[in-house]
């Protein structure tokens, strides 16, 4: 193997004085984006880690056996809306993720969108989907050569033709349908082009965009020029009945957000707070008639649902949903007149379905020890799709039957490996503070456990320090 000769890295006299404090800077050539001796210099980099790379006689045996893990179907982000179920899918080895939509559960997948038709060198992926109420219309945003920067176009799903309608200039948004269009929020664009990707964005704006206009004519909502820094995003209930602004502070470094009602409309909405403090975190679920089921960790640092009035928004007339627990709440969300509560206790999930009162009525068992996510539906539904994965399970989707209240497998990916075959146990390791760390062992199952030089029965090996806390839970000496 040849001696590696790395390309020079020249250093400059660049000090910055921070608060009376000189800091050195030698490579701050590395950050002009344009600069030709940057440019220069990843040339040469890249040109001798593939001079280095090129030569290991294991090289394409490892790309082979990576391929073999990784060359599986794999499903994202499903969405439930009128007639369609739309997903995102990788049929195992594809640059990018390919949108796909399909009449309920059973009908035959039709590819809406398929980024590789659009950058045959994978540099364009999608993003992010959002599918109006009746499913009549798809957004979908679209980020070029990695960029923060996205475009979003919408499909007619009766055409399945992409409409004239093209919003630029997005940044830092959410898609929320309202009416005959939707919200939307972006950056006003650097006025020199050539610093779009390394600008310093100032005054987020909400916008409001009817569908079969031109972006021009997109109706100003909401802008805040006293605090140019603050981040904003509009979402509605599914019933489109309520438009909820939340603000985000990141230059005062505030730990939440507000959280204000806006009145629908498309120029100059009244604008009503219903959480002016920035202390906490509120998210929007969806609301109850008149009210507003949220999200938060208010008084509640493992969260909770309240429901909140928003003519009398005061905290002391909240009141709790789902109450907060040891668990933590992550994530809720509604579906079929049930809410899906995914609960996390010592790094793995558990899932429950509460009815919209509050009730817990059923925790749904999971396959073993692992994480899950719930996928967007809405309140007519009669099923709900999840997704369970862990340390030896790829991710897996079932269909839950909400009336029935059991789930069967909907999606299970194509793999050369038996699940079955091993197993995942969760220990508790005891640290210096006496504090109980979960632990995850993964083996093979009938495997005879060795975690401390000797098989797992009573043993002088395993007395004192850290080989007996790792045993905890274990081996008979360790409990």
């Amino acid at each position: 193997m040849s001696v590696l000769t790395y390309p020079a890295s020249p250093k400059v006299d660049q000090v910055d004085n921070y608060h009376g404090v000189d800091v050195p800077d030698p490579y701050r050539w590395l950050e002009d984006d344009w600069g030709t001796e940057r440019a220069a210099w990843i040339t040469a980099q890249n040109a001798m880690t593939e001079a280095y790379l090129s030569q290991l006689p294991e090289r394409a045996e490892f790309r082979y056996r990576f391929e073999q893990l990784l060359k599986y179907p794999r499903y994202y982000d499903f969405i439930r809306r009128g007639p369609y179920l739309f997903f995102l899918k990788n049929d195992g080895l594809q640059d990018q993720l390919q949108l796909y939509a399909q009449h309920g559960f059973n009908g035959v997948p039709d590819l809406l969108v398929d980024p590789i038709q659009l950058a045959s060198d994978g540099t364009i992926r999608i993003v992010a989907t959002f599918a109006s109420k009746d499913g009549r219309y798809l957004a979908y945003g679209l980020s070029h050569g990695g960029s923060d920067w996205q475009e979003y176009l919408i499909k007619d799903m009766e055409t399945r033709q992409n409409l004239p309608d093209t919003l630029t200039s997005v940044k830092c948004t959410a898609i929320a349908w309202c009416g005959d269009g939707l919200y939307y929020s972006r950056f006003p664009m650097p006025a020199n082009s050539g610093d779009a990707l390394s600008a310093v964005n100032f005054n987020h704006q909400v916008w409001y965009h009817r569908i079969g206009t031109p972006q021009s004519a997109d109706a100003l909502v909401y802008e805040d020029r006293d605090h140019p820094q603050r981040i904003h995003f509009v979402h509605t209930t599914e019933d489109e009945r309520f438009a909820v602004l939340s603000v985000f502070d990141w230059a005062g470094h505030y730990p939440g957000n507000q959280l204000w009602l806006l009145e629908p409309g498309v120029s100059k909405p009244r604008i009503t707070a219903i959480v002016s403090s920035f202390d906490s975190s509120f998210r929007l679920i969806d609301n109850e008639g008149d009210k507003l089921l949220i999200l938060t960790n208010h008084g509640a640092p493992n969260w909770r649902v309240v429901l909140i009035d928003p003519a009398a928004p005061e905290e002391d007339r909240w009141r709790d949903v789902i109450p907060e627990k040891a668990q933590r709440l992550e994530t809720v969300s509604p579906i079929g007149g049930k809410l899906f509560a995914v609960h996390r206790t010592n790094g793995a999930h558990r899932l429950y379905a509460f009815d919209r009162a509050g009730q817990c009525e059923k925790e749904l068992p999971l396959p073993g020890i692992g994480l899950v996510q719930v996928f967007r539906g809405q309140r007519e539904d009669t099923e709900a799709l999840w997704s369970f994965w862990s340390f030896t399970v790829p991710p897996t989707v079932y269909r839950y039957d909400i009336i029935g209240r059991k789930s069967a497998v909907f999606q299970r990916p194509d793999v050369t490996f038996n699940s079955d075959d091993y197993e995942t146990r969760q220990v508790f390791c005891v640290s210096k503070d006496r504090t109980q760390v979960p632990l995850f062992i993964v083996h093979k199952k009938n495997l005879p456990l060795n975690v401390c030089g000797s098989s797992i029965r009573p043993s002088p090996h395993c007395t004192v320090g850290t080989r007996r806390r790792l045993c905890r839970g274990l081996c008979p000496r360790g409990r």
